[in-house]
């Protein structure tokens, strides 16, 4: 539900997205401390495996580019249709 908020609802950022790390739901859908710990880690397997990447895209929402940030050192391009819709396109059958 968060990331469908964080990309659909305002449009303050690049892409049309609303950017979570400048508003009140940080913590929801920015990554916490293990979360950054576990991109660093991401980092060093992705350094120590050689695996050659050339073109990092990210979806919108915040955890998803701080560890495009931490694990890549950056991301190249960001994609909203990257984002889960959440709640908002699920059809309640049966009820």
């Amino acid at each position: 539900m968060y990331d469908a908020m964080e990309s659909d609802l305002h449009n303050n950022g690049k892409d049309g997205s609303r950017y979570a790390e400048n508003d009140y739901f940080e913590k929801a859908v920015c990554l916490n401390q293990r979360g950054k710990i576990q991109a660093r880690a991401m980092s060093e397997n992705i350094r120590y495996s050689g695996l050659p990447f050339s073109y990092v895209v990210t979806s919108v929402s915040c955890r998803s580019r701080q560890t495009a940030d931490l694990a890549f050192g950056g991301y190249d391009a960001m994609n909203k249709l990257l984002v889960h819709e959440g709640p908002y396109t699920e059809k309640d059958e049966g009820k």
